[in-house]
């Protein structure tokens, strides 16, 4: 599925309105074009004042664009994200004393 939103003018954006459109050819690349488009539009929308509902729209539809793609290609997503915060536990950049040091990573 892919999911479109649909804007006015930028002085008309509450006139939102997401479309599904069948797409039986949708890949991994479209999937992920469409949860960037969705993402951009959220960070976009941070900056307006008032713009926090359109935030939260466009990043629920990326979340749902990500559990739709792990579906279609059968990814367990409980056991991926598990598996990365047991990486990020031993992950040298992310030890404490490595963060204190100068262009240590930052929080």
């Amino acid at each position: 599925m892919l999911f479109v939103f649909l804007f006015g003018s930028q002085d008309d954006i509450d006139v939102q309105q997401m479309i599904t459109i069948e797409r039986p050819s949708y890949d991994a690349c479209d999937f992920i074009a469409e949860m960037h488009q969705f993402v951009s539009a959220a960070h976009y929308f941070t900056g307006i004042e008032g713009g926090l509902d359109s935030v939260e729209e466009n990043l629920s539809v990326a979340v749902m664009l990500a559990n739709s793609m792990a579906k279609k290609y059968d990814w367990d997503l409980h056991k991926i994200i598990l598996e990365k915060v047991e990486y990020n536990k031993n992950r040298p950049d992310h030890k404490r004393e490595n963060r204190a040091k100068l262009n240590g990573k930052r929080y």
